[in-house]
């Protein structure tokens, strides 16, 4: 009878324990929906804060990022936890320079929170490039570079392509339309909107096309200065001979 007794008060007390487990687990268990930087997905997170579910996702907060809720808040099942992460830019308005620190993705959202939506403000880049964590360079007009080029011709083209950029349009689409740009850089700045890294491409042209006119150069230089002595050798041995011819006449004429 106390065997049976015995057997009954374990199995009781497993059967607590085991009750008592699932309902721990089951409350420190939550499915919550995570959203960094605008990607959504369902997670299942052991803890009670949202500072639980990001390190169970191994996110790191800085200062200049953004979470909602905040760290320390519980959570539970259904709960949205929202990360943004920040990123320095670079801009340069009117020809001044500052550092600004944002949780925009796209430099059209980075536009709206600085208050310079409107058409009468251009940029060297296309609206919707995105902003990597890396940040981004820009300029947030493209005046300089119309006035520039335009001193060299094509002015009209080259007011088109920035009134294209002005309304939205992408930098490399504007160019590509006008061809006032060879195929290869403006397939380049494509790839620089498309990664965010226009600043840094461009300056990859232009190197590229440097070295380029900087060989036609040598090239024209090894044709030319060769041309150029035969040329002066002519030309001295012709005056030289005419020179001598008439001294020859002159002395005939004395003789």
């Amino acid at each position: 009878m106390k065997k049976k007794t015995l057997a009954i008060a374990s199995a009781s007390a497993i059967a607590v324990t085991t009750f008592g487990f699932g309902g721990f687990a089951s409350a420190m268990d939550k499915d919550i929906t995570l959203t960094v930087d605008g990607n959504s997905k369902a997670v299942s997170v052991w803890g009670t804060t949202v500072s639980d579910a990001l390190k169970k996702h191994n996110i790191k907060i800085g200062e200049h990022d953004q979470v909602i809720p905040s760290a320390d808040s519980k959570i539970s099942d259904g709960t949205m936890v929202d990360v943004k992460f920040g990123r320095l830019v670079k801009i340069t308005i009117d020809g001044v320079t500052k550092e600004i620190w944002t949780t925009a993705t796209t430099v059209d959202e980075l536009l709206n929170q600085l208050g310079l939506r409107g058409t009468d403000h251009e940029i060297s880049v296309s609206r919707s490039t995105p902003i990597g964590r890396e940040g981004l360079t820009l300029t947030a007009t493209l005046r300089i570079l119309v006035d520039i080029m335009s001193a060299i011709g094509n002015g009209a083209e080259w007011g088109a392509a920035a009134d294209r950029v002005r309304h939205g349009g992408k930098l490399s689409e504007a160019l590509a339309a006008t061809s006032i740009l060879p195929a290869m850089a403006t397939r380049m700045i494509r790839i620089g909107e498309e990664t965010g890294q226009v600043p840094v491409l461009a300056g990859r042209i232009a190197e590229f096309y440097e070295a380029k006119l900087q060989r036609s150069l040598d090239r024209i230089v090894g044709i030319v200065g060769p041309a150029a002595i035969i040329l002066i050798s002519t030309v001295v041995g012709g005056l030289i001979v005419s020179v001598m011819s008439a001294l020859l006449s002159v002395t005939q004429l004395v003789g």
